[in-house]
């Protein structure tokens, strides 16, 4: 059994996840649904690297590679729309 401990950053790779999301899960409260729970030492957050790789192992649907979009390209996305390009059939004249 592995008893070392991982700081945010080894998980963030362990995870191929930016730290900032893995701060952001904490901040919501899904530790434990999103990301492994961590265990608290003074003022600082570790993960049992046994618990990682269980909550790896026990992960539904895998993780996307780097550099790929997380969403399909077909969903909604924010902020304003774009303007419609022109009709090539002339329109109103």
């Amino acid at each position: 059994m592995k008893d070392s401990l991982l700081d945010i950053h080894s998980l963030s790779i362990r995870l191929c996840i930016p730290v900032g999301s893995i701060r952001n899960a904490l901040w919501r409260g899904q530790a434990g649904v999103t990301i492994p729970p961590p265990i608290r030492l003074g003022r600082r957050l570790r993960w049992r690297e046994a618990e990682v790789e269980r909550f790896l192992d026990n992960r539904s649907t895998p993780m996307p590679p780097t550099g790929q979009a997380a969403l399909p390209s077909n969903t909604h996305r924010r902020g304003r729309p774009r303007k419609s390009l022109p009709t090539l059939g002339g329109g109103i004249p």
